[in-house]
């Protein structure tokens, strides 16, 4: 190797700022060989929650039941009852902070579109009675949309989540529901109690998303994977 050329080893240049000897393998007789740069690579995915406030005193289980028997049916919010935010943050836990989940699905639908616009949807139920007894199976959809921009090995994600809470309270004591489901009759008999009304209890809240996530997926952390 020419002494020259040999002085460049180990050291990096930008393809259009070689250095004096020129790009390696261009020179007459010239055996070097470019190798490409890649910063030290680290994931993340940060989402941050907004529009999430409750209003008064978190509910007790006798407030839903009171509603339940003389709301006449009136829908409430989640932050009416005092219980977004731990509903939001047992959500995160369960979605948002899992890879393979929410963030795994959005890195996912960005590499099909690198270097522009990208959108999605997502929605399923999750198990909130650890967090409210009062409620059940939540489910919670949304779309979420934003823009990816290659940065050497890595995808760089910004964007924005619209999010959508939906449950019913129509069995105060769920004792219906599990002996419907023990002899399979789910859905078959009426659960409601007489002189009660069931009622929806619903929400939205929003969010953003920042990321930098490994334009190839086999590397990535962030991957989504549906659940059996």
């Amino acid at each position: 190797m020419r002494p020259s050329h040999a002085a460049n080893d180990g050291k990096i240049f930008a393809w259009d700022d070689p250095p004096p000897t020129g790009h390696p393998g261009e020179g007459h007789g010239c055996r070097c060989c470019a190798e490409a740069y890649v910063p030290d690579a680290h994931e993340f995915f940060d989402i941050q929650m907004q529009n999430v406030s409750d209003e008064g005193r978190p509910w007790e289980h006798r407030d839903f039941i009171r509603h339940y028997f003389t709301g006449e049916g009136r829908t409430v919010t989640v932050r009416q009852t005092g219980h977004l935010r731990p509903v939001v943050a047992g959500f995160k836990r369960q979605a948002g902070d899992v890879p393979t989940r929410l963030s795994g699905q959005i890195a996912d639908k960005a590499r099909r579109n690198i270097g522009g616009h990208f959108d999605g949807k997502f929605g399923r139920p999750y198990p909130m009675q650890d967090i409210v007894f009062s409620l059940g199976e939540t489910t919670i959809t949304g779309a979420f949309y934003g823009t990816c921009q290659r940065k050497h090995a890595l995808l760089e994600l910004r964007g924005e989540i619209n999010y959508e809470l939906s449950d019913e309270f129509r069995d105060p004591t769920g004792i219906e529901d599990r002996v419907l489901e023990q002899v399979g009759a789910v859905g078959m008999f009426p659960t409601e109690l007489p002189a009660a009304e069931p009622y929806r209890i619903v929400d939205r809240w929003t969010g953003t998303f920042s990321a930098m996530v490994h334009m190839d997926r086999a590397r990535s952390a962030y991957r989504y994977e549906k659940s059996r």
